[in-house]
C-alpha cells in the first residue's frame, strides 16, 4: 500500500505527537527473556547431573572397581594369606549399597587393622591405590632381635628391636647365640604382638650385653628380676655358674667395666669357678661372695 504525501505527513505528525506526549513504543519477541531464577535452576540441574554421573562412576560403575591387589615386602608371612584377608575385607557393601571394592570405597584402614591382627610378625602395613583398578599392600616384617621367655619351662617367643613378641620360639637356644632374656615380672606369655619390653629396658639390656661381650664376659642367661634389677648368669669352668646383679638405674657400660675389673683384680681367674655372685646394685660399692663362704667386704668403686 502506498501513502500519499498528505497521508505520510499526517502519520509523521501523529508519531511526533506520541513522542511529545510521552508515549513509548514497544518491541515484542516471540521467545521470552530467561529470568535469573531460571538460569540458577538450569545450573543446579547441570551440577546434579554431572555429580550423579561422577558418583555412579566412582561408586557403582565396574569401570572404577579394584580388580588387582598385589602384596609387597612379605618374606616369612605368606603373600597369599595377606591377599586373602584384603579380598575378604573388600568383599561387601557399606550401608548395604556402596560396594567396598570400588576405587572410592576401598577399605584401606580396615585391611591394615585386619592384617596386623592376623599377623603379629608384621611391624607395619600400608595400602595404596592406582586409579582405577589397582591396589598395593606393602608390609614390613619384624626382625628377630632375641628371645623373650617367662620361664624356659613355661614358654618363649621371638622379640624384635621394639620389645614386641611376634612368634613362638624354642627355649633351648643359649644367650651366646641369641639375645635370650627371662622376664621374672611376667607369669604367662601374653598374646603375640604385645610389647613386653619398653624402650628403656630393651636399650639397657642390649647395651649391657654388648659391653659384657666386649669385655669377653659372655652371658649365659639374662633375667629381669624387676624394673630396677637385672641378674645375669655366667658359665664358669667345670660346669660351674655364677651370677652378677646389676641396677637398671646405673650405666650398663660402667657396670660392665667394674665387673671386669673385679674379676681381674679381686677374684682372679683361678677363683672364678668358686664364685657365687657379684652384686653391683649399690652405687659405688661392689659385694661378692664365694660358694660356701661369707660375703667378702664390699669393694668401693669410684
Amino acid at each position: 500500500m502506498h501513502l500519499t504525501f498528505f497521508q505520510r505527513k499526517k502519520r509523521n505528525h501523529f508519531i511526533g505527537e506520541e513522542k511529545e506526549k510521552g508515549f513509548k513504543s514497544h518491541t515484542f519477541s516471540i521467545l521470552p527473556k530467561p529470568s535469573f531464577s531460571h538460569a540458577v535452576g538450569m545450573g543446579v540441574f547441570l551440577l546434579l547431573t554431572i555429580g550423579g554421573f561422577a558418583i555412579y562412576a566412582l561408586f557403582f560403575s565396574k569401570w572404577a572397581r579394584i580388580t588387582t591387589i598385589s602384596v609387597n615386602g612379605s618374606q616369612f608371612v605368606e603373600s597369599e594369606q595377606v591377599l586373602q584377608i584384603a579380598q575378604n575385607a573388600a568383599n561387601g557393601k557399606k550401608f548395604l549399597v556402596l560396594p567396598l571394592n570400588s576405587y572410592a570405597m576401598f577399605p584401606a584402614a580396615s585391611i591394615i587393622q585386619a592384617e596386623e591382627k592376623a599377623f603379629p610378625r608384621l611391624a607395619s602395613v600400608s595400602v595404596s591405590r592406582s586409579f582405577p583398578h589397582i591396589a598395593t599392600i606393602t608390609v614390613k616384617e619384624r626382625q628377630i632381635a632375641g628371645i623373650w621367655c617367662v620361664d624356659q619351662q613355661v614358654g618363649c617367643a621371638f622379640i624384635d628391636s621394639e620389645g614386641v613378641i611376634f612368634e613362638s620360639a624354642p627355649s633351648s637356644t643359649q644367650g651366646m647365640l641369641f639375645f635370650l632374656v627371662e622376664d621374672g615380672r611376667a607369669a604367662t606369655v601374653p598374646d603375640l604382638g604385645t610389647q613386653v619390653l619398653d624402650a628403656k629396658m630393651y636399650v639397657f639390656l642390649q647395651d649391657l650385653r654388648g659391653s659384657l661381650s666386649q669385655a669377653k664376659i659372655i652371658p649365659a642367661r639374662i633375667r629381669i628380676k624387676s624394673n630396677e634389677e637385672v641378674d645375669i648368669t655366667f658359665n664358669g669352668s667345670s660346669q660351674s655358674t655364677w651370677d652378677a646383679y646389676f641396677s637398671t638405674q646405673e650405666s650398663p657400660q660402667y657396670q660392665a667395666r667394674v665387673l671386669a675389673r673385679i674379676l681381674s683384680e679381686e677374684v682372679g681367674d683361678k677363683q672364678i669357678p668358686l664364685l657365687s655372685y657379684i652384686d653391683m646394685r649399690v652405687k659405688n660399692k661392689v659385694f661378692y661372695k664365694f660358694k660356701d663362704q661369707e660375703p667378702v667386704a664390699p669393694v668401693t668403686q669410684p
